[in-house]
Protein backbone atom coordinates (compact mmCIF):
# COMPACT_ATOMS: atom_id res chain seq x y z
CA UNK A 1 0.00 0.00 0.00
CA UNK A 2 1.19 3.50 -0.85
CA UNK A 3 1.93 5.50 2.32
CA UNK A 4 1.79 9.28 2.21
CA UNK A 5 4.68 11.46 3.40
CA UNK A 6 5.33 15.18 3.29
CA UNK A 7 7.76 14.49 0.46
CA UNK A 8 5.45 12.53 -1.87
CA UNK A 9 2.05 14.05 -1.17
CA UNK A 10 2.21 16.82 -3.80
CA UNK A 11 2.99 14.45 -6.66
CA UNK A 12 0.20 12.20 -5.45
CA UNK A 13 -2.34 15.04 -5.38
CA UNK A 14 -1.29 16.40 -8.77
CA UNK A 15 -2.29 13.07 -10.29
CA UNK A 16 -5.49 12.59 -8.31
CA UNK A 17 -6.86 16.14 -8.17
CA UNK A 18 -5.95 17.97 -11.39
CA UNK A 19 -8.61 20.62 -10.67
CA UNK A 20 -6.25 22.22 -8.13
CA UNK A 21 -3.04 24.07 -9.04
CA UNK A 22 -0.16 22.51 -7.09
CA UNK A 23 2.55 24.17 -9.16
CA UNK A 24 3.28 27.27 -7.05
CA UNK A 25 3.96 28.00 -3.39
CA UNK A 26 2.20 24.96 -1.96
CA UNK A 27 2.72 24.43 1.77
CA UNK A 28 2.49 20.96 3.35
CA UNK A 29 2.27 20.28 7.08
CA UNK A 30 1.71 17.02 8.91
CA UNK A 31 -0.97 17.35 11.55
CA UNK A 32 0.45 16.45 14.91
CA UNK A 33 3.93 17.90 14.32
CA UNK A 34 3.23 21.58 14.89
CA UNK A 35 2.47 23.75 17.90
CA UNK A 36 -0.82 25.06 16.58
CA UNK A 37 -3.82 23.71 18.52
CA UNK A 38 -5.37 22.26 15.37
CA UNK A 39 -2.14 20.45 14.60
CA UNK A 40 -2.28 18.43 17.79
CA UNK A 41 -5.72 16.92 17.38
CA UNK A 42 -6.52 13.29 16.70
CA UNK A 43 -4.91 10.13 18.05
CA UNK A 44 -5.77 7.75 15.24
CA UNK A 45 -5.21 8.96 11.69
CA UNK A 46 -2.34 10.35 9.65
CA UNK A 47 -3.35 13.73 8.25
CA UNK A 48 -1.76 16.45 6.16
CA UNK A 49 -2.75 20.02 5.47
CA UNK A 50 -1.95 21.14 1.94
CA UNK A 51 -2.38 24.83 1.18
CA UNK A 52 -2.01 26.61 -2.14
CA UNK A 53 -2.87 30.05 -3.46
CA UNK A 54 -6.58 29.37 -3.91
CA UNK A 55 -7.25 26.26 -1.82
CA UNK A 56 -6.58 24.49 1.44
CA UNK A 57 -7.07 20.74 1.77
CA UNK A 58 -6.96 18.09 4.46
CA UNK A 59 -5.58 14.74 3.27
CA UNK A 60 -6.35 11.85 5.60
CA UNK A 61 -4.95 8.32 5.45
CA UNK A 62 -6.11 5.41 7.58
CA UNK A 63 -3.41 2.88 8.51
CA UNK A 64 -3.53 -0.11 10.83
CA UNK A 65 -1.24 1.69 13.27
CA UNK A 66 -2.59 4.75 15.11
CA UNK A 67 -0.76 8.07 14.78
CA UNK A 68 -0.30 8.19 18.56
CA UNK A 69 2.10 5.36 19.36
CA UNK A 70 0.84 4.95 22.93
CA UNK A 71 -2.48 3.61 21.62
CA UNK A 72 -1.96 -0.13 21.35
CA UNK A 73 -4.72 -1.20 18.98
CA UNK A 74 -4.80 -2.51 15.42
CA UNK A 75 -7.24 -0.41 13.42
CA UNK A 76 -9.35 -1.41 10.41
CA UNK A 77 -7.94 0.35 7.35
CA UNK A 78 -11.36 0.31 5.67
CA UNK A 79 -12.63 2.85 8.24
CA UNK A 80 -11.43 5.46 5.79
CA UNK A 81 -14.00 4.39 3.19
CA UNK A 82 -16.73 4.57 5.82
CA UNK A 83 -15.70 8.04 6.93
CA UNK A 84 -15.56 9.46 3.41
CA UNK A 85 -19.03 8.07 2.66
CA UNK A 86 -20.27 9.52 5.94
CA UNK A 87 -19.00 12.95 4.91
CA UNK A 88 -20.75 12.57 1.55
CA UNK A 89 -24.07 11.62 3.16
CA UNK A 90 -24.02 14.48 5.66
CA UNK A 91 -22.71 17.01 3.13
CA UNK A 92 -25.67 16.04 0.96
CA UNK A 93 -28.07 16.60 3.86
CA UNK A 94 -26.75 19.79 5.48
CA UNK A 95 -23.64 21.13 3.69
CA UNK A 96 -23.34 24.31 5.75
CA UNK A 97 -22.12 22.27 8.71
CA UNK A 98 -19.86 19.74 6.92
CA UNK A 99 -16.49 20.17 5.13
CA UNK A 100 -16.75 19.42 1.44
CA UNK A 101 -15.41 15.95 0.52
CA UNK A 102 -13.35 15.97 -2.72
CA UNK A 103 -11.83 12.58 -3.43
CA UNK A 104 -11.26 9.06 -2.17
CA UNK A 105 -8.58 6.49 -2.98
CA UNK A 106 -10.07 3.21 -1.79
CA UNK A 107 -6.95 1.16 -2.53
CA UNK A 108 -4.68 3.28 -0.33
CA UNK A 109 -7.28 4.36 2.26
CA UNK A 110 -6.88 8.06 1.53
CA UNK A 111 -9.43 10.80 1.19
CA UNK A 112 -9.30 14.55 0.65
CA UNK A 113 -11.66 17.17 2.02
CA UNK A 114 -11.99 20.90 2.55
CA UNK A 115 -9.74 22.38 5.24
CA UNK A 116 -11.81 24.31 7.80
CA UNK A 117 -8.97 25.54 10.02
CA UNK A 118 -10.00 29.12 9.24
CA UNK A 119 -12.29 28.30 12.18
CA UNK A 120 -11.11 27.17 15.63
CA UNK A 121 -11.69 23.98 17.55
CA UNK A 122 -14.60 24.57 19.92
CA UNK A 123 -12.85 22.86 22.84
CA UNK A 124 -10.02 25.42 22.77
CA UNK A 125 -12.36 28.36 22.34
CA UNK A 126 -14.13 27.23 25.49
CA UNK A 127 -10.88 26.52 27.33
CA UNK A 128 -10.15 30.23 26.84
CA UNK A 129 -13.65 31.10 28.09
CA UNK A 130 -14.83 32.16 24.67
CA UNK A 131 -18.59 32.27 24.05
CA UNK A 132 -20.12 31.04 20.79
CA UNK A 133 -23.58 32.64 20.85
CA UNK A 134 -25.11 30.47 18.12
CA UNK A 135 -23.40 27.15 18.87
CA UNK A 136 -26.30 25.43 20.64
CA UNK A 137 -28.70 26.20 17.83
CA UNK A 138 -26.21 25.18 15.14
CA UNK A 139 -25.19 21.82 16.61
CA UNK A 140 -28.80 21.00 17.48
CA UNK A 141 -29.76 21.66 13.87
CA UNK A 142 -26.88 19.52 12.60
CA UNK A 143 -27.84 16.54 14.76
CA UNK A 144 -31.53 16.90 13.88
CA UNK A 145 -30.94 17.12 10.12
CA UNK A 146 -28.31 14.40 9.83
CA UNK A 147 -30.37 12.01 11.96
CA UNK A 148 -33.86 12.69 10.57
CA UNK A 149 -32.83 12.48 6.90
CA UNK A 150 -30.91 9.24 7.48
CA UNK A 151 -33.78 7.63 9.40
CA UNK A 152 -36.70 5.45 8.39
CA UNK A 153 -38.99 8.35 9.26
CA UNK A 154 -37.83 9.89 5.96
CA UNK A 155 -36.22 7.11 3.89
CA UNK A 156 -38.08 4.15 2.45
CA UNK A 157 -37.59 1.09 4.60
CA UNK A 158 -35.54 -0.47 1.80
CA UNK A 159 -33.24 2.56 1.50
CA UNK A 160 -32.89 2.81 5.26
CA UNK A 161 -31.87 -0.83 5.56
CA UNK A 162 -29.34 -0.46 2.75
CA UNK A 163 -27.89 2.61 4.47
CA UNK A 164 -27.81 0.85 7.83
CA UNK A 165 -26.06 -2.17 6.32
CA UNK A 166 -23.57 0.01 4.46
CA UNK A 167 -22.56 1.63 7.77
CA UNK A 168 -22.41 -1.46 9.97
CA UNK A 169 -18.88 -0.36 10.93
CA UNK A 170 -18.41 -3.22 13.41
CA UNK A 171 -14.69 -2.82 14.06
CA UNK A 172 -14.79 0.91 14.84
CA UNK A 173 -17.96 0.58 16.92
CA UNK A 174 -16.27 -2.07 19.04
CA UNK A 175 -13.75 0.51 20.24
CA UNK A 176 -16.46 2.65 21.81
CA UNK A 177 -18.58 -0.29 22.95
CA UNK A 178 -15.65 -1.70 24.91
CA UNK A 179 -13.75 1.42 25.98
CA UNK A 180 -16.56 3.70 27.10
CA UNK A 181 -19.15 1.31 28.45
CA UNK A 182 -17.04 -1.59 29.75
CA UNK A 183 -13.66 0.14 30.17
CA UNK A 184 -11.88 -2.68 28.36
CA UNK A 185 -8.87 -1.26 26.52
CA UNK A 186 -5.10 -1.48 26.18
CA UNK A 187 -4.25 1.99 27.43
CA UNK A 188 -3.15 1.18 30.96
CA UNK A 189 -4.95 1.29 34.30
CA UNK A 190 -8.63 2.18 34.28
CA UNK A 191 -8.28 4.79 37.00
CA UNK A 192 -5.22 7.04 36.89
CA UNK A 193 -5.99 9.00 40.06
CA UNK A 194 -6.59 7.07 43.28
CA UNK A 195 -8.81 9.88 44.62
CA UNK A 196 -11.38 8.97 41.97
CA UNK A 197 -11.60 5.24 42.60
CA UNK A 198 -14.23 5.68 45.32
CA UNK A 199 -16.39 7.79 42.97
CA UNK A 200 -16.22 5.64 39.88
CA UNK A 201 -15.30 1.98 39.94
CA UNK A 202 -18.05 -0.02 38.21
CA UNK A 203 -16.50 -3.34 39.22
CA UNK A 204 -17.12 -2.45 42.88
CA UNK A 205 -20.55 -0.89 42.30
CA UNK A 206 -23.16 -3.36 40.95
CA UNK A 207 -25.74 -0.62 40.33
CA UNK A 208 -23.29 1.41 38.27
CA UNK A 209 -22.12 -1.67 36.40
CA UNK A 210 -25.73 -2.53 35.53
CA UNK A 211 -26.27 1.00 34.21
CA UNK A 212 -23.13 0.70 32.04
CA UNK A 213 -24.41 -2.51 30.49
CA UNK A 214 -27.92 -1.12 29.99
CA UNK A 215 -26.66 1.99 28.21
CA UNK A 216 -24.31 -0.15 26.12
CA UNK A 217 -27.25 -2.32 25.09
CA UNK A 218 -29.20 0.74 23.95
CA UNK A 219 -26.18 2.04 22.07
CA UNK A 220 -25.72 -1.27 20.27
CA UNK A 221 -29.34 -2.14 19.51
CA UNK A 222 -31.28 1.07 18.78
CA UNK A 223 -30.79 1.52 15.02
CA UNK A 224 -32.66 4.79 14.53
CA UNK A 225 -30.46 6.80 12.15
CA UNK A 226 -26.85 7.40 11.17
CA UNK A 227 -25.05 8.85 14.17
CA UNK A 228 -21.64 10.51 14.33
CA UNK A 229 -20.80 8.62 17.55
CA UNK A 230 -17.71 10.76 18.37
CA UNK A 231 -19.28 14.22 18.48
CA UNK A 232 -17.09 15.95 21.05
CA UNK A 233 -15.83 19.52 20.92
CA UNK A 234 -12.42 18.67 19.41
CA UNK A 235 -14.33 17.41 16.36
CA UNK A 236 -16.19 20.69 15.82
CA UNK A 237 -14.71 23.87 14.35
CA UNK A 238 -16.51 27.18 14.78
CA UNK A 239 -16.45 30.92 15.12
CA UNK A 240 -19.26 33.27 16.11
CA UNK A 241 -21.00 32.75 12.75
CA UNK A 242 -19.96 29.40 11.27
CA UNK A 243 -19.64 25.77 12.40
CA UNK A 244 -18.22 22.60 10.78
CA UNK A 245 -18.25 19.01 12.09
CA UNK A 246 -15.37 16.64 11.30
CA UNK A 247 -14.01 13.15 12.14
CA UNK A 248 -16.84 10.81 11.16
CA UNK A 249 -15.10 7.42 11.16
CA UNK A 250 -17.30 5.95 13.93
CA UNK A 251 -20.55 6.51 12.00
CA UNK A 252 -23.18 3.76 12.15
CA UNK A 253 -26.95 3.38 12.52
CA UNK A 254 -27.54 3.90 16.22
CA UNK A 255 -29.55 5.82 18.84
CA UNK A 256 -30.01 9.49 17.98
CA UNK A 257 -29.74 10.35 21.68
CA UNK A 258 -26.10 9.24 21.75
CA UNK A 259 -24.83 12.15 19.65
CA UNK A 260 -26.73 14.59 21.87
CA UNK A 261 -25.33 13.03 25.04
CA UNK A 262 -21.79 12.71 23.69
CA UNK A 263 -21.74 16.41 22.81
CA UNK A 264 -23.23 17.45 26.14
CA UNK A 265 -20.58 15.61 28.18
CA UNK A 266 -18.15 18.33 27.03
CA UNK A 267 -20.57 21.10 28.00
CA UNK A 268 -20.91 19.70 31.52
CA UNK A 269 -17.15 19.17 31.72
CA UNK A 270 -16.51 22.78 30.77
CA UNK A 271 -19.01 24.00 33.34
CA UNK A 272 -17.25 22.06 36.11
CA UNK A 273 -13.75 23.04 34.96
CA UNK A 274 -14.68 26.72 34.74
CA UNK A 275 -15.66 26.68 38.41
CA UNK A 276 -12.04 26.06 39.41
CA UNK A 277 -9.80 27.65 36.79
CA UNK A 278 -8.64 31.24 37.33
CA UNK A 279 -10.51 34.25 35.92
CA UNK A 280 -9.75 37.94 35.78
CA UNK A 281 -13.12 38.76 37.29
CA UNK A 282 -16.17 37.18 38.90
CA UNK A 283 -18.32 38.55 36.09
CA UNK A 284 -16.23 36.82 33.41
CA UNK A 285 -16.48 33.47 35.21
CA UNK A 286 -20.20 33.86 35.76
CA UNK A 287 -20.88 34.78 32.11
CA UNK A 288 -19.07 31.73 30.80
CA UNK A 289 -20.65 29.32 33.27
CA UNK A 290 -24.13 30.66 32.56
CA UNK A 291 -23.44 30.20 28.86
CA UNK A 292 -22.56 26.54 29.44
CA UNK A 293 -25.80 25.92 31.34
CA UNK A 294 -27.77 27.73 28.65
CA UNK A 295 -26.02 25.64 26.00
CA UNK A 296 -27.12 22.43 27.77
CA UNK A 297 -30.75 23.34 27.18
CA UNK A 298 -30.27 25.11 23.85
CA UNK A 299 -28.70 22.09 22.12
CA UNK A 300 -31.68 19.88 23.00
CA UNK A 301 -34.24 22.63 22.33
CA UNK A 302 -32.75 23.32 18.90
CA UNK A 303 -32.55 19.63 18.08
CA UNK A 304 -36.19 19.11 19.02
CA UNK A 305 -37.38 22.23 17.15
CA UNK A 306 -35.60 21.31 13.93
CA UNK A 307 -36.49 17.61 14.12
CA UNK A 308 -40.18 18.57 14.42
CA UNK A 309 -39.85 20.94 11.44
CA UNK A 310 -38.30 18.21 9.30
CA UNK A 311 -40.97 15.77 10.46
CA UNK A 312 -43.84 18.09 9.50
CA UNK A 313 -42.25 18.86 6.14
CA UNK A 314 -40.73 15.55 5.02
CA UNK A 315 -41.86 12.60 7.14
CA UNK A 316 -43.30 9.75 5.11
CA UNK A 317 -47.06 9.93 4.57
CA UNK A 318 -48.03 7.26 7.06
CA UNK A 319 -45.94 8.93 9.76
CA UNK A 320 -47.67 12.23 9.06
CA UNK A 321 -50.94 10.41 9.69
CA UNK A 322 -49.75 9.40 13.17
CA UNK A 323 -50.99 11.39 16.17
CA UNK A 324 -48.83 14.40 17.04
CA UNK A 325 -48.10 12.70 20.35
CA UNK A 326 -46.16 9.95 18.53
CA UNK A 327 -43.16 12.08 17.54
CA UNK A 328 -43.36 14.11 20.74
CA UNK A 329 -43.17 10.89 22.78
CA UNK A 330 -40.26 9.68 20.64
CA UNK A 331 -38.33 12.87 21.41
CA UNK A 332 -39.29 12.84 25.09
CA UNK A 333 -37.93 9.30 25.44
CA UNK A 334 -34.46 10.50 24.40
CA UNK A 335 -33.92 12.61 27.54
CA UNK A 336 -33.02 9.82 30.01
CA UNK A 337 -30.67 8.08 27.57
CA UNK A 338 -28.86 11.22 26.41
CA UNK A 339 -28.32 12.22 30.05
CA UNK A 340 -27.03 8.73 30.81
CA UNK A 341 -24.70 8.78 27.80
CA UNK A 342 -23.32 12.21 28.75
CA UNK A 343 -22.64 11.00 32.27
CA UNK A 344 -20.99 7.72 31.33
CA UNK A 345 -18.66 9.32 28.77
CA UNK A 346 -17.58 11.94 31.29
CA UNK A 347 -16.90 9.27 33.90
CA UNK A 348 -14.81 7.32 31.42
CA UNK A 349 -12.83 10.35 30.28
CA UNK A 350 -12.21 11.62 33.80
CA UNK A 351 -10.80 8.35 35.07
CA UNK A 352 -8.95 7.00 32.03
CA UNK A 353 -5.41 7.52 30.85
CA UNK A 354 -6.54 9.85 28.06
CA UNK A 355 -5.88 13.57 28.29
CA UNK A 356 -8.99 15.62 29.00
CA UNK A 357 -8.04 19.15 27.87
CA UNK A 358 -11.13 20.77 29.43
CA UNK A 359 -9.61 19.96 32.84
CA UNK A 360 -5.93 19.74 31.92
CA UNK A 361 -6.03 23.50 31.28
CA UNK A 362 -6.32 23.96 35.08
CA UNK A 363 -2.67 24.23 36.16
CA UNK A 364 -3.18 24.01 39.93
CA UNK A 365 -3.33 20.33 40.90
CA UNK A 366 -5.74 20.73 43.81
CA UNK A 367 -8.15 22.87 41.79
CA UNK A 368 -8.04 20.41 38.88
CA UNK A 369 -8.85 17.47 41.15
CA UNK A 370 -11.76 19.38 42.70
CA UNK A 371 -13.13 20.18 39.24
CA UNK A 372 -12.89 16.53 38.18
CA UNK A 373 -14.46 15.26 41.42
CA UNK A 374 -17.38 17.63 41.00
CA UNK A 375 -17.88 16.45 37.43
CA UNK A 376 -17.70 12.80 38.54
CA UNK A 377 -20.33 13.35 41.23
CA UNK A 378 -22.66 15.04 38.74
CA UNK A 379 -22.00 12.40 36.08
CA UNK A 380 -22.57 9.48 38.44
CA UNK A 381 -25.98 10.84 39.40
CA UNK A 382 -26.79 11.37 35.72
CA UNK A 383 -26.04 7.72 34.97
CA UNK A 384 -27.76 6.17 37.96
CA UNK A 385 -30.84 8.41 38.01
CA UNK A 386 -31.19 9.11 34.29
CA UNK A 387 -34.75 7.78 34.16
CA UNK A 388 -35.90 10.39 36.68
CA UNK A 389 -35.12 13.30 34.32
CA UNK A 390 -37.74 14.68 31.96
CA UNK A 391 -36.04 17.90 30.87
CA UNK A 392 -32.67 19.61 30.72
CA UNK A 393 -33.95 22.18 33.20
CA UNK A 394 -34.28 19.41 35.80
CA UNK A 395 -30.69 18.37 35.07
CA UNK A 396 -29.49 21.97 35.43
CA UNK A 397 -31.12 22.27 38.84
CA UNK A 398 -29.37 19.09 39.98
CA UNK A 399 -26.00 20.31 38.67
CA UNK A 400 -26.34 23.51 40.71
CA UNK A 401 -27.51 21.58 43.78
CA UNK A 402 -24.64 19.08 43.65
CA UNK A 403 -22.12 21.86 43.11
CA UNK A 404 -23.44 23.75 46.12
CA UNK A 405 -23.14 20.69 48.36
CA UNK A 406 -19.66 19.88 47.08
CA UNK A 407 -18.32 23.40 47.62
CA UNK A 408 -19.53 23.36 51.21
CA UNK A 409 -17.60 20.12 51.75
CA UNK A 410 -14.20 21.45 50.65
Amino acid sequence: MFELTKENIIDYLKEKLPRFDFSNSVKVSKIGEGDDEAEGQGFINFMYKVTGKDFSLIVKQGLKKPRLESIKVVLPEERNLMEYESFRVRYGIIPKYVPKPYFQDMENHIFVMEDVSRLRIVRFIWNEDGILPDFGRQIGEFIAASSFYSSEFYLSREDFRELRNAFTNTKMRKILEDWIFLRKHDLGDSVDCKEFAELFDPECDPELMEACYELRRHYMSHEEALIHSDLHTSNIFADKDEMKVIDMEYTFAGPISFDLGYLLFNVIGQYCASGFRPYESFEQRRAFRMNMLETLSEVVTSFRKHFMEYWKKDAKSYYKEAPASFVEHFLDQMIPDLIGYAGIVNMYRLTSMHDYPDFDSIKDDESRIHAKKLCLLISKKMVLQRNEYHSMEELTRDILKIEGIYRKSI
